[in-house]
């Protein structure tokens, strides 16, 4: 196996989904994940990424095992964040439809001025 990261690139970005944490933490346990598929990669340079992922185990098995080495309060922090920010998100919305709703309900209401300028004749 030349590249593991490319040849498991699938396998990787299933492990980083189930990270709950920052970015900046999930690259630090990604590090470590990299490292472990590479050495067993050196030790048995006749390995499929399939033998790789066997001997790595389960994305979501080998993501909790991650997430259980994270500082509980760095994914709490990270709890609130992504909270916050689905929450002003919605809040956003909230104001849009109703900043649209209002100024559907004045043009509805509001007739507009209409000036007759001219008087079309017209003949059969």
């Amino acid at each position: 196996m030349s590249d593991v990261k490319i040849e498991m690139a699938s396998y990787f970005q299933h492990v980083r989904g189930r990270l709950s944490c920052s970015r900046r933490y999930q690259d630090e346990q990604m590090q470590k994940i990299f490292r472990a598929a590479e050495e067993y990669a050196q030790e048995n340079p006749n390995a499929t990424p399939e033998e790789v992922e066997m001997y790595l185990g389960d994305p979501a098995e080998v993501a909790q095992a991650l997430m259980e080495s994270i500082d509980p309060a760095e994914i709490e922090r990270y709890q609130k964040r992504k909270k916050l920010g689905v929450l002003l998100a919605v809040g956003v919305l909230v104001v849009a439809l109703g900043v649209m709703g209002m100024r559907i309900v004045y043009l509805t209401r509001v007739s507009a001025p209409i000036e007759v300028v001219e008087t079309i004749v017209i003949h059969d």
